[in-house]
């Protein structure tokens, strides 16, 4: 779903979308975010990436069951 052959598929047939999936590697983003600051719970972190708007959204129970998990 994520691909970037979707993606360009979805953009060029004129669809405007939100795409949502749980990432198991921590984002560029929130890693540099993460060495100034720190996260809190709900806390939304926005990046333009290769012309897309890629929101992010912290939640500290989901990160506290992931770091169970992996």
């Amino acid at each position: 779903m994520l691909s970037a052959a979707n993606l360009a598929a979805l953009t060029e047939a004129g669809y405007t979308y939100i795409v949502g999936s749980r990432l198991h590697k921590v984002p560029y983003d929130i890693a540099d975010y993460q060495k100034t600051g720190k996260l809190s719970d709900q806390q939304i972190i926005v990046s333009p990436q290769q012309g897309y708007r890629v929101i992010y959204q912290y939640r500290a129970k989901r990160a506290a069951l992931d770091l169970r998990q992996y």
